[in-house]
């Protein structure tokens, strides 16, 4: 009960102090609470993301290797509060967009029920198979995806798909 309580006294005051456009849905397969809808980096203040975040060891030479290619780059995160791998690689994510000191102005977290569908339209034409997916742009042109797990690292290839687009 503590643990419910907390979660929604969370959400309510995340409402208030970010911008998002999310709602709490009951997950049709273990019942139990989700987000769905656009969500701020709030979600690493839960202690399962959190303690990902914070246990994470960025792979700084790969980043400081990214930090002069992420100019003019937005990043979108389709992932689910219900999915393992998103807990997993989001807040390593961010722990590397902070490392780079990556505004947050150019990430946009979105998250999905099991039927891969956002709150709104948010998702709608993205192709969203499996989450997370980090979806990366420049000048509003899609430069790459990492999609679940990434094949190296989320740093390599993030690093591979900034060097792709220069080349």
């Amino acid at each position: 009960m503590k643990t419910t309580l907390f979660i929604i006294v969370f959400f309510l005051s995340s409402f208030v102090f970010a911008q998002t456009n999310y709602e709490i849905q009951t997950d049709e397969k273990t019942g139990k609470e989700i987000i769905v809808g656009t969500y701020t980096r709030d979600i690493l203040l839960l202690s399962e993301w959190e303690e990902e975040y914070s246990t994470y060891s960025v792979d700084a030479i790969a980043a400081d290797e990214i930090i002069p290619l992420i100019e003019n780059i937005k990043i979108k995160i389709i992932g689910a509060s219900w999915c393992s791998d998103s807990r997993e690689q989001i807040p390593r994510f961010y722990k590397i967009l902070d490392y780079m000191d990556f505004p947050e102005v150019g990430v946009e977290l979105i998250f999905v029920n099991r039927n891969k569908a956002g709150l709104a339209d948010e998702v709608t034409g993205l192709g969203i198979e499996l989450v997370p997916t980090f979806i990366f742009y420049k000048n509003d042109s899609e430069l790459g995806r990492i999609i679940e797990t990434p094949y190296e690292s989320l740093e390599l290839d993030l690093l591979n798909i900034l060097n792709e687009t220069t080349e």
